[in-house]
């Protein structure tokens, strides 16, 4: 069976229903949005929503790719930086409890967090604080990661780092790994 490793973003996503949409005025977020937040308004919304019940599990989008491969019984990787709190041992934890190989940096920057807040109608919002996984650089891809891979899938918000996105499809061709 083929080996695939992806590269991207390493986000935890946070699930937070709501029972009234005014919480999503007070964090000024237009419902069914997608915000990028930094990491001081990160806080101030995990504050509006801390008396919600909210669940965690591991995101962003080839991150969810490679976990559900790997909970198909295929051989994968993951390449991303996390940050050295909770958070970061809750995906990287989570990555491996199905199997991925891990590539995971660890930074002092906190971890990404995807908060998604579902309203009572079902409908989704996100607040999406990068974090450490915008850390992600040229010097830490190298050939020594690809060389066991068959195909190198790469997440398709990476293309926004340039030097990051032509070093992986280079790298992991010279290695041999289909892009």
């Amino acid at each position: 069976m083929k080996k695939i490793i992806g590269i991207g973003s390493a986000l935890v996503d946070i699930l937070t229903r709501i029972d009234n949409d005014e919480v999503l005025k007070e964090i000024n977020i237009p419902k069914g949005s997608m915000q990028l937040v930094d990491e001081k308004s990160s806080a101030v919304i995990e504050k509006k929503l801390e008396n919600y019940e909210s669940s965690m599990a591991p995101g962003g989008s080839a991150a969810n790719t490679i976990h559900a491969m790997a909970k198909m019984g295929i051989q994968t990787g993951f390449i991303s930086f996390i940050g050295k709190d909770e958070t970061g041992k809750f995906f990287e934890n989570s990555m491996n409890s199905v199997g991925v190989n891990p590539y995971l940096f660890h930074s002092d920057t906190a971890s990404g967090t995807a908060r998604t807040i579902i309203s009572a109608d079902g409908e989704r919002t996100w607040a999406t604080n990068l974090g450490a996984s915008l850390e992600i650089n040229e010097k830490v891809i190298t050939p020594e990661i690809f060389k066991k891979w068959d195909y190198c899938y790469v997440e398709g918000y990476l293309i926004a780092n340039k030097p990051v996105f032509v070093k992986t499809i280079s790298t992991a061709k010279e290695c041999g790994c289909k892009v």
